[in-house]
């Protein structure tokens, strides 16, 4: 959290645009889908259900009022036409979020170069040149890759807000059980996440650290020829990059298991929610479809969620280690 809300405030207006376009986009699929329950209820011949609903109710008041008739045409003209127009705002958020990923990933390069350039030559000479071209090439790049990550997070959470709002005007109780239930399993599962963000870590210091000494390596590679001694020089750096290897498979591990574990799970809950909603709380066809649908959709979105905020956990030490090397070179600037 510290982190998204860190790019928040060091890319605040790029970060608000593409907010308000995923929010919008958000609130025109909900509204599309709210249209799904008097068209289930037309195609199967339920419309007096449809009354009784409180969404059904609203949607067909709501659509005589402008001057449509609820027909089975019409409704589907109505869901297609949000799809595509969530689509398109979808496409322009993305399209506004690579270019803040290039614009971010540049501006933390530009940032650190600018703050070496004007460091005293004292603090220059004491920084390993791979420590400072890792961090310019590996790090920028994967911090601008946790800022995608972290817009992705919010546009997520949105998601799941404008579902839950329209799952509320159907059954509140399905609703807040299966909001229940997915923090449920957020905090169960959060334990992959803090090992992945470990794991992320630990290839941010490995990182630096093989850099740093390849570097000194390739530019005493003579003498070490000469002496004979590069067999000591390979020994090292074979170490150094089998712990990189162990952390990037750690990280890789536990996505795996997030994602092996979710679905099983969500596939066990809508086959409960199901069951419930058509034996003990009796709800009609349209509704009982349009709340699984629901349901599922929110619980795979919150999933979904916790993937993205697990790709961030494994991406942002980049951040906080390119924000660090530049404040100390900010810090010895030349008077």
């Amino acid at each position: 959290m510290r982190t998204l809300l860190t790019y928040i405030m060091v890319f605040p207006r790029r970060s608000i645009i593409v907010l308000v376009a995923l929010l919008i986009a958000g609130v025109a699929e909900g509204l599309s889908l709210t249209a799904l329950l008097p068209l289930l209820s037309i195609a199967v011949g339920e419309s007096g259900d449809t009354k009784e609903s409180g969404i059904g109710k609203f949607m067909e008041k709501a659509l005589q009022d402008i001057g449509i008739d609820p027909t089975l045409d019409t409704i589907l003209i109505i869901i297609v036409s949000g799809m595509f127009f969530k689509g398109i705002v979808l496409l322009l958020a993305n399209r506004q979020v690579g270019y803040t990923v290039a614009h971010v990933a540049t501006a933390l390069r530009l940032d650190l170069i600018e703050a070496l350039l004007a460091s005293r030559w004292q603090y220059y000479l004491r920084q390993p040149v791979g420590s400072l071209a890792n961090s310019i090439a590996s790090e920028a790049y994967r911090a601008a890759n946790g800022f995608e990550h972290s817009v992705n997070v919010l546009a997520l959470a949105i998601q799941v807000v404008v579902y839950a709002i329209v799952a509320l005007f159907i059954s509140w109780e399905a609703t807040l059980a299966s909001l229940v239930i997915g923090l449920f399993l957020l905090i169960v599962l959060n334990r992959l996440v803090s090992a992945t963000r470990r794991a992320g870590t630990k290839q941010t210091h490995l990182l630096r650290y093989l850099l740093t000494y390849l570097s000194d390596v390739l530019s005493s590679v003579k003498s070490l020829k000469a002496m004979a001694r590069d067999n000591v020089a390979d020994a090292i750096l074979r170490e150094q990059t089998q712990q990189l290897e162990k952390a990037t498979r750690r990280e890789v591990m536990n996505r795996a298991a997030l994602t092996a574990l979710q679905e099983p799970i969500l596939a066990a809950l809508t086959a409960s929610g199901l069951y419930i909603a058509l034996v003990v709380w009796e709800l009609s066809l349209p509704e009982v479809m349009l709340m699984v649908f629901l349901l599922t959709r929110i619980l795979g979105l919150l999933n979904k969620t916790q993937r993205r905020h697990q790709r961030l956990a494994a991406q942002e030490s980049a951040y906080w280690a390119l924000r660090k090397a530049a404040e100390e070179a900010r810090m010895a600037a030349e008077r």
